[in-house]
């Protein structure tokens, strides 16, 4: 998509931004450029997925609402229902619950460094 914008308008090389390589702490991804427009005024194009766009608009909870396992369970429930549990039977350790909380969070990401 990035490519059919750029070949049809000028892009502005300073302002490319691009979050799916290296997405937000938050969970955004997106490709952001911005392009000189048909009437001489630039123009901020997002491209995103379908799932992209839905994080973005909606955040990242949004996305997995409604997502069920091949067993038919909700892991948004489940992880909700555990998180709920940990802070009512948090034993007074902090630091245990959020590095539980950022791994839980994680667990399906792997992050690559060169």
């Amino acid at each position: 998509v990035y490519s059919i914008v750029t070949d049809h308008y000028r892009p502005n090389p300073e302002r490319l931004r691009d979050w799916i390589s290296a997405p937000k702490a938050n969970g955004y991804e997106s490709l952001h450029t911005t392009v000189m427009g048909p009437e001489g005024h630039w123009v901020e194009v997002q491209i995103r997925s379908e799932r992209m766009d839905e994080v973005a608009e909606k955040g990242y909870a949004a996305h997995w609402k409604y997502k069920e396992d091949a067993s038919g369970v909700n892991k948004l429930d489940m992880w909700i229902s555990r998180i709920r549990e940990m802070l009512e039977n948090n034993d007074g350790s902090a630091l245990e619950f959020v590095d539980e909380f950022k791994t839980d969070l994680f667990a399906d990401e792997i992050y690559v460094f060169t």
